[in-house]
This record gives C-alpha cells, structure tokens and sequence, in this order.
C-alpha cells in the first residue's frame, strides 16, 4: 500500500502538471513535491538528445536537492553524456523498465564512480516516454540511507512519469496545433483565391485578404453587406437563382462564372463556386464558397478543369474547418476528391498503427466500395465507420508501409510486388501509392488504383498539400486519442486514491489551518467509535475531550502518539501520527491532511521492552559488582596461601624423615594446584564479565599469521625435549592481517591447549592448519582424541559446561565460552565437527581487518 506522503505527493504534482501554463515551471516544483514525499536528496531530470557525433546522449534538465545536499545542475561532466557509457541503464530505460538499485551492486566501474563522487547510495531511474519515443527519465537518490524504493511506489512514479511524458508530448502538440491554426490562418490569408462565408440573408460574416487585393475593398467596410450587391447586374438574376437552386437541394456545390464590380469601378471575371451551409441539426445557416480569378485565364479548357478541381479540393478540406467534429463526411470527401483529380476508379486513405508485438497495419479512414458479393458488401457496411484493418502486408500496399516509399505499377499484372487479389476482386491494372508522413515518421498512406492513364510522378507532386493536410489531420486524432487515454488514466489514479480513502484501516483526516477537520475517513469510527459526520466541522479539542491535543499538528514527516479515549469511554487508544501541510497554486498554506495509526499494541509492548531491559541492565550491574567483590575477596586469601605454601615447600626441604617430607611435598603440591586452577577460574570470569561490557581495551596491530602461529606453539606447546607438541600446516606465503593480539592468542591458546588435554593416549599430534580466503582466512584445529558426545554437542559454548566424558579432566568449562566471546569482537565464527571416541575438528574463520 502506498504511503499518504506519497499519494499526496503525487496527486500534487498531477494538480501542478496539468494546471501551471508554463511548463519548466511547474516541472522543477514538482520535483521538489516528489522529493519531499518520497523523503529522498536529490530528485532530477535527465532529457535525451542527439550529440554532435550523431549518437544519442543526454544532458541534465532540472533538479532538486534537499537542505544540506550539493546540487549537480551545474556539474559540467552531467552535460552531453553519451549513452554508449552506459549500455546496461539503456536497454532498461528503453524498454520502459524503471531501474531501483543501490549503486554498490552496478558492475559499470564509470557508473559506480560518477555516482559514488555524488555521494549517492542508491538511486530510482523512471522512464519518460512521448508516445513511443524514449524521452529521457526521472532520477530519484538517496545519499544518506541504505533503503531503495518499495515495489508500490515505483510503480506510482513509473505511472506519473507516463502522464509527465504523456504531457509534455500533449503540450508539444498543442503548440504544433495552434503553429498550424496560425499558419492555416496565413494560408488562408494568403491564398489568390478570395474565400468567403454568407449568412441566411447572403451577407458577408467572413472575408480572406485576397478581397481586398482584387475588389479594393476594405473588408471591415464589407461585413453585413450582401454579395448580390457587388455582382455585375447582368450576372444578378443567374447567382440569385443558384442561390434559392442550392438551399432548397441541401449541400449540392454551384459553380457559376460570373463579374464583381471593384472598388475603381471596373468589372473582373470570377469563378464562384459555393454551397449551403447547414448546421447539425439541418438548420440553413447560410453559404460558403470561393472566388477564382479567371479574368486573365489562358490555355485550355483541359487545364481550367484541372486547376478548377484542384482548388475545389483545396477548398473542400477548408470547409472542412469550419463543420463538426465528425470528420468522416470530410473524409470521404477527400478520397472522391482525390479520385476524381487523379481520374482514379477507387482507393482508400488509412492510419499506420502497431501492434502489440510492434507490427505495422493499416486502418482506413475512408475507402471505396468495390464489394463483389453480398458477403463483402456486409463486411464494408459493418466496418466503413470504425475502420478496416489491413494486417497483410504482402502486397503493394505493404510494400509502401515497408519501404516508406512511394510506389507507382502501371503493369500490375506483371509487377513482382503484386501478390494477387482475393477471388471476385474487380481487376487490379494501375495502382499509386503514397506514404504520409509527419516529421519523417511514418504514420498514414493512400492508395489509388485503376487511372485511366498512367500514374506519374507528377500526380504525386500535385497532391502534396493534401497529403501535408491528412498527415496533420492523423496526427490530430493521435493527439486526441493520447489525451483521452492520460484523462482515463488519471481517472482511474483518483479512484485508487478513493478506494485507499475508503478502505484504509487508518485514519485519513483533512484539517484547515487551525484543526478543524474537513475530511475524515469511515476508519474513525473502527478505531475510535465516532462517525465522520460526528467529527466533520469540529476541532479535535471539540471531539477528544479526554485528549491532550497539541496547538498544532507535528513538523512535516515527524510523527506523533498521542493517547485518545474511543467514544465508549472504556479504552485508551494511542494514535501515531503523521502530517504533511497542503499548500494552493500560490505556495500558501491551506490545511493540514493527517493519517493516523492505531499503535496501541505497539506502544505496550515497547513499554514492556523498556521495564524488562531496565531490569535487564540493574541485574548485569548487580552480577558485575558481585564478580568484582568475589574475586578482589577470593584472590586476597589465595594469595596468602600460595605463600604460605611456597613457604612450606621450601621448610619441607629441610625435613630428614624422606616419608614424611614426601607425603608432605605432594601435600603441598596439591594445594598448589588448586590454587592456581582457582585463579585461573577467577582470571577467565573477570576476563568474560569485561568483554561481555566492551570494558576490555582494543589495541589493533598488524602480525604476520605464519609468524604468530609459529610462536604460540615455540612459546606455550613444547616438550622437555624441545619438540613441538603441535603439527603446523602453514602455507609458503605469509600474509599481515590487523586484529587484536591479545584476544586472538587467547583464542587459539584455549583451543590447543584442549586439543591437548583431550588427546588422551592418541599417538597422532593435534594439526593446526591456516588457509587463506578472499576475504578472510580460516584456521582448523583438529585432535584425534576423546571427542564430544553428540547429545552434549549443542552446550559446549555454554558456560561453565563440561562434557560427561572430561569429568576426571582439569578444567573451568569457561574456556570456549570466552573464545566464541572474543571471535565476536574480532568479526569471527567458530563452527566444529566431533566424532565421539575418535577426535574434534574446530574450524575458525576471521577477515583479515575488523
């Protein structure tokens, strides 16, 4: 479940994205917004771009960083960055794959030291894509904690960075279309033909600046005025006829030719054509049509026509501009008009969309009815509306799709591209097609077939501002397409949140600036027994009399538990909570949105914790002070009586009876014995009681191993005959390590000492061996003695502990305690393997610097 910080963050930042007009603007204070709600140092932009090697690179746009952390804006080696740098990241990115990782496990050594100098230890890469272009990402880092993002809030920011893309990619759009409103407004302005529009009465409500290039009228001196009143009277009665003809029979076009009066009082000839215009609902509004100079008109009538049909296109797209949103009453005006210029029998006009797995197909706007049967007639009826798909794309259409060329068979029977047509298919013999493209991309084509002549470059050249006019038109609806998508996307984003809001067991409540609550989710009344309608309209003063209730609600991302009575008056409830201030457009502050948790348990809990661990620490401190007292009390008369003793032994020596001072000498030997295995018990429990309360002093020093083990057995495991008592396996090179050397000669002392001691009669020697690892070395102890019961195996780190079968062997049982203690320290382990009757193995591994 996403945290509220972060739903709130996001839903901030939505309100930003899609309200602010400036663009940057609202960008770099979304960053901020996402930063503080995802509690990260350093949130940032990356946008994609084309480097002057012509491979693609990168460069940093915007940035965020929170109080005390460098920004990296200005970073000079974060501009114009190659891609080629980092493989890995771009083929992630480029498929749409956030990347949430900490930068100690990248394998890219560039990768790790740029991101290692910015101090960051882990770090959120999320795509932003336009469409399908990958336009660069979001970078989110955290330089002072070792946590990456949870699976939830990746993917509500990989979400957002949709939409971001989605708006940018809109924003673009709707520039490109307001450039293209203006510049079809300059067309307009600039077209030779004079385009006009007349209301119900004939009068002029619209004008283009050819009027007053060719009549000498002004055209603000021209609105209201009728046409009629500028027509040569001759011409009078035959255009007022064609205008009653034309409004009775609907949208049938007139073409007339005919003389204007001009302002200097001379005549021109003009070519008219107009028809009704009629609103949705069938209402006559008026007409709409242009004026064509013929007054200078030469060659033949041929060309006439062709110029004549060519503007009538022209024109008919134009009116296009001013019908309704449904575009297929244009559109199939558009491919009759493009029939009939190019004398084309039939064709179509068609959308390149992709599917799933990236392969192109054709989708029509407009197509001619060739049906041959009553099944295909069906299909065309079924399908003429919403489109048919063409996924074939062996044919001569597909070949356009593929080549993205344009491709003209005069011979189409004996063109090799040509694949054939389905059965019944009227006679393929010419075919023209042409692809549409915007900005180099490849996103519609048309396809004519059967002209009477044959198809030439010249028919392709002819029909370019038609085909610059569908390429805008496809790239509209893509556009509009893409905005519904992003409206139902976000539709479904506030559902979420509502679901959360509803279905939450915490509390999610709004407050204005003095805690009076706005909002407040139905969980109040699982958690405290009241109903939002109870609470709504009231501070918490008002509501919680029994509360503690704070002037205000605590810092943004602190938290606090504060103890609340439930409505039945019976059980305290302790409530964590957490608050993030809301601000408006202007970055004032409005309210307060809390969500608080129900943390009693917890807080019980941890109140028991905090008794039991002070009891814990008053029991260490009694046990350590009565350690101290037993052994100051016990080492005092010890003392005493190992001189006392040694004093004996020396008068002993003078005792003439050799009975007696035998007895008297093995007497004292023993008393001798005992005293040292006391003192030893006692040095092994003062020794564990410091090390267990970090009060013994660390001094680390470098040794060479080889060197140090062969020393302890010089010094400690020789017999009178200067052999050592232990066999040592050490390898040829010797490595320094830095470790504490008191506490590791404790270690392996106590081990070969027991190695020794349980033996028994075993002819074979104790075996230390050293081996070196990539990290750390291990030391293996092995003896080939008494070995441990198996059912004792678990307790002999214990303290104290001794196995049944040493029972008649000197010890304290204190000794591997004491080493598992001091490997602790050291960053070690101990681990062993022991065969009852047949000897131990102890296995101790150490890194070489803790």
């Amino acid at each position: 479940m996403l945290s509220s910080k972060i739903l709130l963050g996001l839903g901030e930042s939505y309100k930003l994205l899609y309200t602010k007009n400036l663009l940057k603007k609202s960008i770099q204070e979304v960053l901020g917004i996402l930063g503080r709600a995802s509690d990260v140092d350093r949130v940032y932009i990356f946008k994609n771009h084309m480097l002057p090697d012509e491979s693609l690179g990168m460069s940093q746009v915007f940035e965020w960083t929170k109080e005390g952390i460098s920004a990296q804006l200005e970073f000079e080696p974060l501009q114009n960055l190659s891609w080629s740098l980092f493989p890995e990241l771009l083929e992630k990115l480029e498929s749409n794959v956030p990347i949430n990782d900490y930068v100690k496990n990248s394998t890219n050594q560039f990768f790790y030291e740029t991101m290692h100098e910015q101090g960051i230890i882990s770090y959120l890469f999320v795509p932003i894509f336009t469409g399908e272009k990958f336009w660069g990402y979001i970078g989110f880092d955290n330089c002072t904690r070792i946590e990456k993002f949870k699976e939830e809030q990746v993917a509500a920011l990989h979400a957002f960075a949709g939409n971001f893309g989605s708006e940018i990619m809109i924003r673009k759009q709707r520039k490109l279309l307001k450039r293209k409103r203006m510049k079809f407004w300059e067309f307009i302005q600039s077209l030779d033909n004079i385009l006009f529009k007349l209301n119900a009465k004939g009068e002029f409500v619209f004008l283009n600046q050819a009027w007053e290039n060719y009549t000498g009228y002004k055209i603000g001196n021209c609105m209201g005025k009728s046409l009629l009143s500028f027509i040569e009277p001759q011409d009078f009665s035959n255009l007022e006829s064609a205008f009653t003809r034309t409004k009775m029979e609907g949208y049938t076009s007139v073409q007339k030719e005919l003389r204007m009066r001009l302002a200097n009082g001379k005549y021109r000839w003009f070519l008219i054509r107009f028809k009704a215009d009629f609103s949705n609902h069938g209402d006559f509004r008026g007409f709409k049509g242009f004026l064509m100079d013929i007054h200078e008109k030469v060659g033949s009538k041929q060309k006439i026509q062709k110029l004549t049909e060519f503007f009538q296109l022209i024109n008919e797209i134009q009116l296009g501009y001013f019908e309704s949103d449904d575009m297929a009453l244009p559109l199939e005006n558009l491919l009759k008009s493009l029939l009939r210029i190019t004398d084309s029998k039939f064709g179509f006009i068609a959308e390149i969309l992709y599917d799933e797995q990236g392969q192109p197909y054709l989708k029509t706007h407009a197509i001619s009815n060739i049906s041959w049967s009553k099944e295909t007639e069906a299909f065309y009826q079924d399908h003429y509306y919403s489109g048919m798909e063409f996924r074939n794309l062996d044919t001569l259409f597909g070949e356009v799709v593929k080549t993205e060329e344009v491709l003209i068979a005069n011979d189409v029977g004996n063109d090799k591209r040509a694949k054939g047509t389905p059965a019944g298919h009227p006679p393929l013999k010419r075919f023209l097609g042409i692809p549409v493209k915007k900005n180099n991309e490849l996103i519609g084509m048309m396809g004519l077939a059967n002209k009477v002549k044959p198809y030439v470059e010249e028919d392709v050249d002819f029909l370019t501002p038609i085909i610059s006019g569908y390429a805008n038109f496809i790239k509209s609806t893509q556009y509009f397409r893409e905005r519904i998508k992003t409206e139902q996307k976000n539709k479904e984003i506030q559902q979420l949140y509502d679901l959360i809001a509803q279905n939450s067991k915490d509390i999610i409540a709004v407050h204005d600036l003095d805690l009076t609550f706005r909002y407040v989710s139905p969980s109040i009344f699982d958690v405290l027994g009241y109903k939002p309608e109870e609470v709504i309209g009231k501070k918490p003063s008002e509501v919680f009399s029994s509360t503690v209730v704070p002037a205000s609600l605590p810092e943004t991302g602190k938290r606090l538990v504060l103890d609340h009575m439930h409505k039945n008056g019976q059980k305290l409830v302790r409530l964590e909570i957490l608050s993030e201030i809301l601000y408006d457009d202007k970055g004032i502050p409005t309210g307060t949105i809390a969500v608080s948790r129900d943390v009693t348990e917890r807080e019980e809990i941890l109140q028991e914790l905090q008794e039991s661990l002070s009891r814990e620490k008053e029991l260490s401190q009694l046990k350590s002070r009565f350690i101290s007292m037993i052994s100051h009390e016990f080492r005092t008369p010890l003392s005493t009586i190992l001189s006392s003793t040694e004093l004996l032994t020396i008068f002993s020596n003078k005792v003439n009876d050799l009975e007696l001072k035998e007895k008297l000498q093995l007497h004292l030997s023993r008393i001798n014995g005992q005293i040292y295995r006391l003192s030893g018990i006692i040095s092994d429990v003062l020794v564990l009681d410091k090390s267990s309360h970090g009060k013994k002093a660390v001094q680390k020093e470098k040794i060479a191993l080889c060197k140090f083990f062969e020393s302890l057995v010089f010094n400690n495991f020789m017999d009178h005959n200067g052999e050592g008592l232990i066999q040592l396996e050490l390898p040829l090179e010797d490595k320094e390590v830095v470790t504490e050397p008191t506490w590791l000669t404790h270690i392996f002392r106590n081990i070969l000492e027991n190695s020794l001691k349980y033996s028994g009669v075993s002819d074979l020697k104790p075996v230390l061996k050293l081996t070196y690892g990539p990290s750390s070395y291990c030391v293996t102890i092995r003896d080939y003695g008494i070995g441990i019961p198996d059912e004792e195996q678990k307790y002999i780190f214990e303290s104290f502990f001794r196995a049944k079968n040493v029972a008649n062997i000197k010890g304290t049982g204190l000794g591997l305690n004491i080493v598992k203690e001091f490997l602790a320290n050291l960053g070690g382990e101990i681990s062993f393997e022991s065969t009852f009757g047949k000897g131990t193995a102890f296995k101790v591994e150490l890194p070489y610097a803790y």
